[in-house]
């Protein structure tokens, strides 16, 4: 199946953190670098990358996202708000 791109818009902030990741996983490496425009303002994934994009930054809230209170600290917030943002219907 062939899934169009979507594009997804992206502050300063959220691209910093998506580099971050990046530097976990080969595959956000290569969206970062192949699939950002040249403003650093938008992403453009299908809706399966999407979904996987979804699951790393899951992957990642649940190892660096939480305080000792278990409360989403300041990546975490904004890990949060990546998770939301990629959600395809």
């Amino acid at each position: 199946m062939n899934e169009e791109r979507r594009e997804f818009l992206v502050s300063p902030e959220d691209i910093q953190c998506l580099r971050h990741v990046a530097a976990r996983s080969e595959v956000v490496a290569e969206w970062i670098n192949s699939r950002v425009d040249a403003n650093d303002r938008i992403i453009r994934l299908t809706p399966s990358e999407a979904e996987q994009l979804r699951e790393i930054l899951t992957t990642q809230m649940a190892t660096v996202g939480f305080d000792a209170d278990y409360e989403p600290n300041e990546q975490g917030a904004v890990l949060e708000r990546l998770i939301d943002r990629f959600f395809v219907r």
